[in-house]
């Protein structure tokens, strides 16, 4: 089976990923407490990145609802791009592998972040 060097380097990554984030949950969970947000502290504003680390914990025990409240933006994203990546690795649907959708959807995700940073803080 010849697998073309895109898809190695995408499970490598996925791979590497999931490792740091396993040796991320491990440390802090002996610990006891997660790190705060740097942005939060200094500037008092929430970055679009504040709560990843509960929509994962809530996504890994289920709880969608839990995860959504701790952000919402990455809750949508995160399925969005579990599918891109095991699509573009099993090359199913074949339109996957353009740069333009790549390009595309990196930008879509980019602008729901951006726009869920300005939102979140206005509300708040």
């Amino acid at each position: 089976m010849n697998r073309d060097p895109y898809k190695k380097r995408l499970l490598k990554a996925l791979f590497l990923i999931f490792i740091l984030g396993f040796l991320y949950y491990t440390v802090f969970s002996l610990i006891g407490e997660f790190p705060k947000c740097l942005l939060r502290s200094v500037t008092g504003f929430y970055c679009p990145g504040c709560g990843a680390t509960s929509v994962f914990l809530s996504l890994l025990k289920g709880d969608f609802v839990s995860a959504y409240l701790s952000n919402a933006a990455l809750t949508l994203l995160i399925p969005v791009w579990f599918v891109f990546c095991l699509g573009y690795y099993f090359n199913v649907p074949k339109f996957l592998r353009r740069a333009t959708v790549i390009y595309t959807l990196l930008f879509i995700s980019v602008g729901v972040l951006l726009a869920f940073f300005v939102l979140r803080n206005c509300v708040s």
